[in-house]
């Protein structure tokens, strides 16, 4: 099976912010609406694609890192209002002395925090409370990019579909279909938590804020990506 997502020079933008190809990603999309019932409990996966899915990691964690970035490198080229999160951090990184700080709105940070994200869902890959509990934290603490529409929901429907596109295309996932089969069910679970928890956060900042509409400034940006790493980390803190 081919889960490498195929590419276009026919793109057209969405409303969301979202360059796609006239093709799509196939079947590799995690098409997380379209299956939900199947795809909404990790209780309904065998014990088999558990084990996969933990020996597959164990292959995939040492270049994680990689990985991570070429799913947020796609992201950025499908997505300019990624790209425009992200630009605005590196510059203000450039710029800032409190750089463990700054830090936490980059790339890089993104980067490193996905792949300890992933690591904390497959090690609790049994726990199916703390593993909902993990990817609604996650999904929350996004919400305040919403404002100006800045970051929407189906950038995560996005971001699935280029997390299972490239993590197929690893060695050991792409010659395993069980492998694969697992780590698209996995990833299409993932994506329906995270969109479902900002959803539900997005509507609680809306009735909450009279400020909502308005265009995020690059502080605003900063200091929101600040408060989304602070959070996975002391969520991380006391899980463990």
């Amino acid at each position: 099976m081919n889960c490498s997502a195929k590419n276009s020079n026919n793109n057209s933008s969405s409303s969301s912010g979202v360059t796609r190809s006239a093709g799509g990603s196939g079947k590799c999309r995690s098409r997380s609406n379209r299956n939900r019932e199947n795809v909404s409990t990790l209780g309904k996966m065998t014990a088999s694609q558990k084990s996969v899915l933990i020996s597959s990691w164990k292959f995939i964690k040492p270049n994680a890192n990689f990985i991570m970035r070429k799913i947020f490198t796609e992201l950025e080229s499908v997505s300019p209002k990624v790209k425009q999160i992200f630009a605005k951090a590196a510059i203000l990184d450039c710029f800032s002395k409190e750089s463990s700080d700054a830090k936490a709105c980059t790339v890089d940070e993104h980067v490193r925090l996905l792949s300890r994200f992933i690591d904390d869902v497959i090690s609790n890959i049994d726990k199916e409370k703390e593993v909902r509990n993990i990817l609604r934290k996650v999904g929350q603490s996004h919400a305040g990019l919403s404002n100006g529409s800045l970051f929407t929901s189906s950038l995560w429907e996005f971001l699935g579909e280029i997390a299972v596109a490239k993590i197929c295309q690893v060695d050991y996932v792409q010659k395993s279909r069980e492998a694969a089969k697992a780590w698209r069910l996995l990833i299409a679970f993932m994506t329906d938590e995270l969109r479902n928890a900002f959803d539900e956060q997005v509507k609680i900042v809306r009735r909450s804020s009279v400020d909502f509409s308005k265009e995020s400034t690059e502080t605003d940006i900063t200091e929101k990506l600040k408060n989304i790493h602070l959070e996975y980390q002391d969520s991380s803190h006391s899980d463990t």
